[in-house]
């Protein structure tokens, strides 16, 4: 255990380290924002990712508003589709 990992520790109550990792990167999303907040550098926050077991998924997700302007592309594009057969 580092200086800088016992003094995060200490700073979160004693608490577990991969229990704050975990609860950071839920907080803020991104390993950039959990390596800033605990001042240390994104190559350490991966360190201890490795040390504790964890790895950090990632998944993407469509959201509605994207849905919404996919299907509005879609609506304008065949309207202009059917223009060019009737003109």
């Amino acid at each position: 255990m580092t200086p800088k990992h016992k003094e995060i520790q200490e700073r979160y109550g004693g608490k577990p380290l991969d229990q704050i990792l975990r609860d950071e990167f839920a907080a803020l999303g991104s390993q950039k924002a959990v390596a800033s907040k605990l001042g240390v550098s994104q190559g350490t926050i991966s360190l201890w990712l490795k040390d504790c077991g964890l790895k950090v998924i990632t998944t993407l997700e469509e959201t509605e508003r994207y849905r919404l302007s996919k299907q509005g592309r879609k609506a304008v594009k065949a309207a202009k589709s059917s223009k060019a057969q009737v003109g």
